[in-house]
C-alpha cells in the first residue's frame, strides 16, 4: 500500500523468492498472491493512484470513492486469504497444463 506497484514488484521480489523457494512455496501461487495484493495496494490509500484516477473520472473526492470502494476490497481481502489457505484454488489450471 505504500509502494507503486512497479516499484514494489522490482523491489520485493527479488528478495522474497529465495525466501518462497527454500519454504516450497509454488512459484505460480506466490506470483498470484503478489500480485492480487499489489492489485489491492492499487486501489487503497494513500498511494492507490487507481482511486486517485477514478475519483477524478467520477468527479468525486477520493474520500467518498473510498468509502464506495470498501465493499470490493473487502472482497479482494477474503480472496487473497481463501487462495493464500487453499493453493489448488490458484493451482489447478496450471496442473492441466503441466
Amino acid at each position: 500500500m505504500f509502494l507503486d506497484t512497479s516499484a514494489a514488484l522490482i523491489v520485493l521480489i527479488p528478495v522474497m523468492l529465495p525466501i518462497v523457494q527454500a519454504t516450497g512455496i509454488d512459484l505460480v501461487h506466490f506470483g498470484v498472491i503478489a500480485v492480487l495484493t499489489l492489485a489491492i495496494g492499487l486501489a487503497t490509500p494513500p498511494v492507490g493512484l487507481n482511486l486517485f484516477v477514478a475519483a477524478d473520472i467520477a468527479k468525486v473526492d477520493v474520500l467518498s470513492a473510498t468509502r464506495t470502494l470498501i465493499p470490493f476490497i473487502v472482497a479482494l481481502l477474503l480472496v487473497v486469504v481463501a487462495i493464500s489457505l487453499v493453493p489448488q484454488l490458484v493451482l489447478w489450471l496450471p496442473g492441466l497444463f503441466g
